[in-house]
């Protein structure tokens, strides 16, 4: 008998792009958005990495727990 849970595949679709505070200044941004019609915003990797894990139930030893993930509301 195997006690392993059925595999669970997940998909999202993230946009990236860059975006300039001022003309000299330029930074990431991104949207992820569910199936279910969801859309969370990032700045970062690091981010986009927690919303993954919060999104799929993971949990990553090596990720900040202490940040938190942006909303769009």
């Amino acid at each position: 008998m195997n006690s392993l849970p059925a595999p669970r595949k997940v998909s999202y679709v993230v946009s990236i792009w860059r975006e300039a505070e001022q003309e000299s200044k330029l930074h990431w941004k991104g949207d992820l958005e569910t199936t279910a019609g969801q859309h969370l915003s990032f700045t970062s990797l690091a981010e986009l990495n927690q919303l993954l894990c919060e999104l799929g139930g993971w949990i990553d030893p090596d990720a900040d727990t202490a940040s938190s993930i942006p909303s769009n509301d």
